[in-house]
């Protein structure tokens, strides 16, 4: 019989955990700074980067700082928008990052060598946007399968929209429509899609509001339909 033996093999740390936000979203041009908070160890011996994946994309490195903060690297593109730093007393390593564009929305990992080890963040969801939302159009969908005369289905299609969670609310008059199906947001060129389809009576005044985390009041579209058969 073969006899197997796990080795483990201690560099003196029982454990190290890189603690970042979950998400942030910012408009195009500002500025925002992400913190990895580290605990588990010594800030000093250990060397940090911050390496990011745009949807659909690989990683990308794009800054990093050694133990000594004498040696500093920056991909080509953020070297003189990102700045990388650290402050060893409070264990925390920062990204600062200015003049952000659209193509800076990404998943954000900040990264710890030590010793043979690398030790990664969860991440953090940048998403740079105008929060805009934009309808396309209400419109009449052809049903699949037998549908009574007095009923009618109606679709609603929302564009170009960060980050992909978004809401489609329908009311009839001040009534809120419960019949309602809505589609996960699809992914077309770095902004997403998004569908919702309801079913009403053939002669009906709808409201379609779609609500997005990323947009203030005044960004949130509406549009009426009256369907008479």
């Amino acid at each position: 019989m073969m006899e197997m033996m796990l080795v483990c093999v201690s560099t003196g740390v029982d454990s190290i955990d890189l603690i970042q936000p979950d998400s942030k979203v910012v408009q195009p041009g500002q500025s925002l700074t992400i913190s990895c908070q580290v605990s588990g160890y010594s800030l000093t011996d250990s060397t940090y980067a911050w390496i990011r994946q745009p949807a659909g994309k690989g990683l990308e490195w794009i800054a990093y700082i050694n133990s000594g903060s004498n040696y500093i690297y920056y991909s080509e593109s953020v070297k003189n928008r990102f700045t990388i730093s650290r402050d060893n007393g409070r264990k925390q390593v920062y990204l600062q990052m200015n003049s952000l564009r659209a193509e800076d929305s990404a998943v954000y990992y900040s990264l710890c060598y030590y010793g043979a080890f690398d030790y990664w963040g969860k991440g953090t969801m940048v998403t740079v946007s105008s929060g805009k939302i934009y309808l396309k159009s209400v419109f009449g969908l052809m049903p699949c399968g037998p549908q009574s005369r007095d009923t009618v289905t109606l679709g609603c299609l929302a564009v170009d929209f960060t980050p992909s969670s978004l809401t489609f609310s329908w009311k009839q008059g001040t009534n809120n429509l419960e019949n309602i199906t809505q589609y996960p947001s699809i992914l077309k060129n770095d902004k997403y899609l998004g569908i919702s389809q309801v079913q009403t009576h053939s002669v009906s005044l709808l409201t379609n509001k779609p609500s997005h985390a990323n947009q203030t009041k005044n960004d949130v579209y509406q549009e009426q339909v009256r369907i008479i058969s």
